[in-house]
C-alpha cells in the first residue's frame, strides 16, 4: 500500500430536490429568520449573504459561508451546494451538524423540499511516499500510441454502476496541478437520499473515499 500524503483537498457536496422550489425567495425575511435560527451557531453571519446571479431566469443563488469560511453554502431552487476547499483543517463533526442544521432549516421552511439525490466529489491532491507519479499512473494505463511526440504522461478515469444506495461511482488518477509531482486522485459519487444523513455522508466522504482508494493500492494521510 502507498500512502498518498494530501496537501491540499476539496469537497463539494450537491443535494438535488425532487422538484424546483420555484418559491423559495417568496419570503426572504423568513427564510433568512430561518438560516440565522439554525446555523448561528456555526458561524452564520448576515453580513456575508450575497446573490450570485446565472444568465438564466432561475439560475440565481444566495451564497454565504460557515465555520469560519471552511464551508461555502450556494441555495439555488433546484440544489444545495456545499463546497469546502479547506477539508484537512475541517472540523469533520462540526461539518457535519451544520449540514444538518442547513438541511433541517430547509425543510422547516419549505417541507416539500424532498431531496432527490446527493452527488459527492472528493478531490485529493498529494504525495506519494516512496514512488513517482508517473510510474504509478503507467500501473493503470496503456502505454500511448506513438507518432504524437514525447510522452509526458498519462492519466484516467474509471467509471462503476450501481452497487446499493450508490447510483455511480468515477474515480480519477492523474498528475496533480497544485503539487509538484502530486498526484490527483477523485471520487466522485451519487447516491440516493434515503438513509444518507449528514453524518452519513461525512462517513461516505471519509470511510467510503479510503475505501475506494484503498482498491488502488493507495491508503490517504493528512497533513
Amino acid at each position: 500500500m502507498i500512502t498518498l500524503r494530501v496537501k491540499q483537498a476539496e469537497l463539494l457536496l450537491v443535494s438535488t430536490f425532487e422538484r424546483p422550489l420555484f418559491d423559495l425567495w417568496s419570503n426572504a425575511p423568513e427564510f433568512f429568520s430561518a438560516l440565522h435560527g439554525a446555523l448561528a451557531p456555526y458561524g452564520f453571519r448576515t453580513t456575508d449573504l450575497r446573490w450570485e446571479q446565472g444568465n438564466g431566469a432561475t439560475d440565481a443563488k444566495l451564497l454565504f459561508h460557515l465555520l469560519a469560511f471552511r464551508l461555502t453554502v450556494r441555495l439555488r431552487i433546484d440544489q444545495v451546494e456545499i463546497q469546502s476547499f479547506e477539508l484537512p483543517s475541517l472540523d469533520a463533526i462540526a461539518a457535519s451538524a451544520a449540514v444538518s442544521a442547513l438541511l433541517g432549516a430547509l425543510s422547516e421552511y419549505r417541507p416539500q423540499s424532498a431531496l432527490q439525490a446527493h452527488t459527492l466529489s472528493l478531490g485529493l491532491h498529494g504525495e506519494l511516499e516512496g514512488q513517482r507519479v508517473q510510474p504509478f499512473l503507467a500501473s493503470f494505463v496503456r502505454e500511448p500510441p506513438g507518432g504524437l511526440g514525447p510522452a509526458a504522461g498519462a492519466g484516467c478515469v474509471f467509471y462503476f454502476g450501481q452497487e446499493g444506495g450508490r447510483v455511480s461511482l468515477s474515480v480519477t488518477l492523474d498528475a496533480s496541478s497544485a503539487v509538484a509531482d502530486g498526484l490527483f486522485f477523485r471520487v466522485f459519487s451519487i447516491w440516493e437520499p434515503a438513509g444518507i444523513t449528514p453524518e452519513r455522508m461525512r462517513e461516505i466522504a471519509s470511510d467510503h473515499a479510503s475505501a475506494v482508494a484503498s482498491r488502488f493500492g493507495l491508503a490517504i494521510a493528512y497533513g
